[in-house]
């Protein structure tokens, strides 16, 4: 008995693997008819034209079943007028098996990846090379078509459809979004209710790391879409931040920063941007330059021999500020440096324009050229015989009105030598 089921056990194996070859072969064999392989890529793009309402076209697809059934498209475009173009080289669809029997497709996650890519949108044009992309968890049903609706077209639905939820990955050597570049990105967010959530990205760019959480609200057809989150910033070129916001001073400010803000805002045109933006933050910087030279070109008569003042050398920036109703609000700017002090308090308009309250100590023993009221100048010298200046600037930050504060000054007068304030 013994030996007979010994012979019995080789067969078995036999028998296992025979029949697992003839399963794996009748998959092979039967699952391409459910969809077939001719008119696969052209039922993909009428599937997520509905979904989307955008316009879809695929070079060529085919059902994959190693790891599971699927789908591999090549040579696909998604144009949606108006908001996005996208063109891929390669995407990858896992997808629910049962459903297949149904003729419908259900993707359970999915792998995008290319060396390049382009998405122009709301009037912005955002340049990917060498990327990655994965959702997964998806359990997205894509729209059944049936013959009367191929080929008629349809609405614009939502960027993001409401009932599509699961979690995404990005990675991303290179992306440069109108003037703003950053490299090796890498972020990690979910989908529900048609929204993005953030929960982690990091980046570098204009020379230092950039981290933040948040989340991106496309909103439905035809509405602008939403972003509000919180950034951090380690050594970062301050030219390049503000350069898209406030080029007349990005020009002048060689500094890097670090510090986290909380924004908030519309996307589109830099126009729309700046209209919505709003939020507020803290800044820091060490060692750095601000050339004040374009806005305080009146105020060069007043340096004598000391012209070189016109530029801020400083060793410490401390910034608070607020962001809104289409300005820059300085809370407080505080600037400390071998040569001189500044505090400045106001507002800097995205239209350019300019109104500012400045307090600045001068050098030790330092007289400003002030004319007949040189003497009421050396009055405002300090405890460590520093003269301490008010001055006001208002106008266009281009060519600015720049004034004493004599009411200001008379109040400092006022006060006890070497105290604050």
């Amino acid at each position: 008995m013994g030996k007979r089921n010994d012979n019995r056990r080789p067969r078995r194996a036999v028998s296992a693997v025979v029949t697992t070859a003839a399963l794996v072969a009748a998959v092979t064999v039967i699952a391409p008819r459910l969809v077939p392989g001719d008119k696969l890529a052209a039922r993909v793009a009428e599937a997520v034209a509905a979904a989307t309402g955008a316009e879809v076209t695929v070079g060529s697809a085919h059902l994959t079943l190693l790891g599971g059934p699927g789908l591999q498209v090549t040579d696909a475009r998604v144009v949606r007028q108006g908001q996005y173009d996208v063109a891929l080289d390669r995407a990858d669809i896992s997808l629910a098996v049962l459903p297949l029997a149904r003729r419908q497709l259900v993707v359970d996650g999915a792998r995008a990846r290319g060396r390049t890519a382009h998405v122009s949108w709301r009037g912005q044009s955002l340049a990917l090379s060498t990327f990655d992309v994965k959702a997964s968890g998806l359990n997205y049903a894509l729209p059944k078509l049936d013959a009367a609706a191929r080929g008629a077209g349809v609405a614009a639905g939502p960027l993001l459809p409401a009932d599509l939820k699961g979690s995404l990955s990005v990675t991303l050597a290179h992306g440069a979004w109108s003037s703003f570049a950053v490299d090796d990105l890498a972020l990690q967010a979910s989908l529900k209710q048609g929204i993005v959530t953030v929960r982690s990205l990091a980046c570098r760019t204009a020379g230092g790391d950039v981290s933040a959480t948040g989340s991106w609200n496309p909103g439905p057809a035809g509405a602008a879409a939403a972003v509000d989150g919180v950034i951090r910033l380690a050594g970062v070129d301050a030219a390049a931040l503000l350069r898209p916001w406030a080029p007349e001073v990005a020009t002048q400010l060689d500094a890097r920063v670090s510090g986290d803000a909380r924004l908030a805002c519309t996307l589109g045109d830099a126009a729309t941007i700046r209209a919505t933006l709003a939020g507020d933050g803290r800044l820091h910087a060490a060692r750095g330059t601000l050339r004040t030279g374009p806005w305080l070109a009146e105020a060069k008569p007043y340096l004598g021999s000391r012209q070189d003042l016109v530029d801020i050398r400083f060793d410490q920036l401390r910034h608070v500020f607020r962001v809104g109703n289409g300005s820059y609000q300085l809370d407080t700017l505080a600037i400390r440096g071998p040569d001189t002090n500044w505090d400045l308090q106001g507002a800097l308009g995205f239209d350019g324009s300019a109104d500012l309250a400045v307090h600045l100590c001068l050098p030790p023993d330092f007289v400003p050229n002030l004319g007949s009221m040189t003497m009421y100048a050396m009055a405002l010298r300090d405890a460590e015989r520093r003269v301490n200046l008010d001055i006001t600037v208002r106008g266009p930050l281009a060519d600015p009105m720049v004034g004493l504060d004599f009411v200001a000054m008379s109040k400092r007068l006022a006060k006890p030598r070497g105290a604050a304030g």
